[in-house]
């Protein structure tokens, strides 16, 4: 939890002590409270290149179509404001079953991709 301009840093310190190469990092989701979120995920996806999902983005455009679920008027208005919508959230900022079970399906494609599993 918490996210502040060193965590990349933080985040580099921890993937120099795995002992491979085979690691998937899930960028922030939240803009309610990094208002400046999209320039920290850019952040993220430069650092991390192949090894980064960005999640907040998925969610804002696939993430409704994926749960099987129509877009509420508080979900449409959620994601013009650039916030995961409403109907895949428990809280202001903590997923749902639906949220959760997405960004599953993504890490597994993910580590697919790279080659971690088949």
């Amino acid at each position: 939890n918490g996210y502040w301009e060193d965590t990349i840093s933080k985040i580099k310190l921890m993937i120099d002590n795995l002992a491979n190469d085979k690691y998937i990092i899930v960028g922030i989701t939240s803009k309610k409270y990094h208002d400046d979120v999209v320039s920290k995920v850019k952040k993220e996806a430069y650092a991390f290149g192949k090894h980064f999902v960005d999640v907040r983005e998925y969610m804002l455009n696939y993430g409704l179509s994926d749960a099987g679920l129509t877009p509420t008027e508080q979900d449409l208005l959620d994601i013009k404001n650039g916030e995961i919508p409403a109907s895949l959230r428990h809280d202001d900022v903590h997923g749902n079953d639906y949220f959760y079970n997405i960004i599953a399906t993504l890490i597994y494609k993910k580590g697919q991709e790279m080659g971690y599993w088949k």
